[in-house]
C-alpha cells in the first residue's frame, strides 16, 4: 500500500456507516476467514455491516467465527422485482394502473398464451451501502448471481478489492492486489490496522486460522517476514489455535489404536504372570538332557559282543 492509497482507504472507512462485503462463489477458507474478520471488526466498531456469498458455505467452514452471519443474498433492497416464466414473444404488452389504493401491474399475453399465477416469484434489489469490499476474487463476475442482481451498487458506490490472486483485474476505486502474499488474511491484518479497527480474540483467531490454512502451517515457500509478523500480531491479540476437524479425527483414531495396543500388551503380561494361554513350544534343552541320560545309562546287553554274518543269496 502506498501512502496515498492508505490515506484514501482511511477516509473511506472512517466515513462509511454502512458497509457490504462480498465473497466469490465457492471461496477459499482463507478468504472466508479474512472477510468474516473484517465484518466482525466493523460490527465491533458500531458500523452496519453485511457479508454476502453467492454459494452456501459447507461444514468445512464451521470453525470460523461469524460464519453464521454470511448471507447468500442481499436483503433490504428498495426495488421490488416480480418474476414469472417467460418465452420469447409470449407477452404483448405490460401496463399498470392504480385503483382503490392498489397498484396493479397488468401483463397482457399474445394470442392464446396462458400466464400461470403459480409460477410467480418476488424479490428485492437496489440494496444500498456507503462502501463495498470484495475479497479473494480476480473479477466481479466471480461473485456470480449476486453481482448480476446488484450491478448498480458496484457502479454507484466505491469498491475496494482485497486479493492475493494473480491476474486480478483492477475493478474498484482502490485495488489492493498482492500476489506475493500467501494469504488474504495476511492482507486483512494490515487492513484492520490502517482502518483503525481493533481485533478481538475471535477476530484474531479467524485471521490466524486463515494464514495457517493458506500456508500449510507456515510450511509454504511463499511465507515471508510479513507473514510471520501478521501471525505474531494475531497471537498478541489473543488468537487461539483451533484444531481442524480432520486433525481431531486423526488424533482420535491414533488414540484408539494406542489404547487397543496397550490393552493387548496388558493381556500378554497377565498371561506371562499367570501361566495361562501360553503358546506351546518345544523345549530343546529337555530333549538334549534326555539324550545325555540315555547315553549314560545304556541297556544291559548294549556292551556284550555281537556276531554279524552275511548271507549270500
Amino acid at each position: 500500500m502506498n501512502q496515498q492509497d492508505i490515506t484514501q482507504l482511511q477516509s473511506l472507512v472512517a466515513g462509511a456507516n454502512k458497509v457490504v462485503s462480498f465473497l466469490g462463489e465457492n471461496p477459499s477458507y482463507d478468504a472466508v476467514c479474512g472477510a468474516t474478520a473484517f465484518h466482525l471488526s466493523l460490527v465491533k466498531a458500531g458500523r452496519k455491516s453485511d457479508l454476502v456469498c453467492g454459494t452456501e458455505l459447507t461444514v468445512e467452514y464451521g470453525s470460523i467465527f461469524g460464519v453464521d452471519e454470511v448471507k447468500n443474498k442481499l436483503e433490504g433492497g428498495k426495488n421490488l422485482v416480480i418474476s414469472l416464466d417467460y418465452q420469447d414473444g409470449a407477452i404483448d404488452k405490460v401496463s399498470y394502473n392504480a385503483e382503490g389504493g392498489k397498484f396493479n401491474l397488468v401483463i397482457i399475453p399474445k394470442g392464446e398464451v396462458q400466464l400461470s399465477t403459480d409460477k410467480i416469484s418476488y424479490s428485492k434489489t437496489g440494496f444500498d451501502a456507503d462502501l463495498v469490499f470484495v475479497f479473494g476474487v480476480r473479477k466481479l463476475d466471480e461473485l456470480g448471481v449476486i453481482y448480476n442482481q446488484n450491478r448498480a451498487l458496484f457502479s454507484e458506490r466505491p469498491v475496494i478489492l482485497i486479493t492475493n490472486l494473480t491476474d486480478a483485474e483492477k475493478l474498484g476505486k482502490l485495488n489492493f492486489i498482492n500476489p506475493t502474499a500467501p494469504s488474504v488474511c495476511e492482507m486483512v491484518v494490515s487492513l484492520l490496522k490502517v482502518g483503525n479497527l481493533a481485533p478481538d480474540q475471535d477476530i484474531s483467531t479467524n485471521l490466524y486460522q486463515g494464514i495457517m490454512k493458506a500456508t500449510e502451517s507456515l510450511q509454504s515457500e511463499r511465507v515471508n517476514a510479513v507473514t510471520l509478523e501478521a501471525v505474531a500480531a494475531t497471537l498478541r491479540a489473543g488468537a487461539r489455535k483451533i484444531r481442524d476437524q480432520r486433525s481431531e479425527i486423526r488424533d482420535q483414531k491414533l488414540a484408539q489404536n494406542l489404547k487397543t495396543q496397550e490393552s493387548d500388551q496388558i493381556k500378554t503380561e497377565e498371561n506371562i504372570l499367570t501361566g495361562t494361554d501360553q503358546p506351546k513350544t518345544t523345549n530343546v534343552y529337555s530333549s538334549e538332557a534326555t539324550a545325555v541320560a540315555a547315553a549314560a545309562n545304556p541297556p544291559a546287553d548294549w556292551l556284550k559282543p555281537r556276531i554279524y554274518s552275511t548271507k549270500n543269496t
